[in-house]
């Protein structure tokens, strides 16, 4: 659930770029390559969140770790 709203936010945030920099006046070439490096960056801090979440989260096992005394 919590990536369909970064989805969403990252939509938001792209096609805010994009909007903006249409009326500026920037080409259309310039927009789809705007479009698609602000896209890209946010995948790639998707992805590095994803993995990070994955490798520091604790082990969802119920059962405790055997400790030797």
């Amino acid at each position: 659930m919590i990536w369909w709203a970064y989805a969403g936010l990252s939509g938001a945030i792209v096609s805010s770029f994009v909007f903006v920099a249409w009326i500026v006046g920037v080409p259309a070439n310039a927009l789809v390559q705007l479009a698609v490096a602000t896209a890209s960056v946010m995948l790639t801090g998707a992805m590095l969140a994803s993995l990070a979440a994955i490798m520091f989260r604790r082990p969802r096992s119920g059962r405790r770790a055997i400790t030797h005394r």
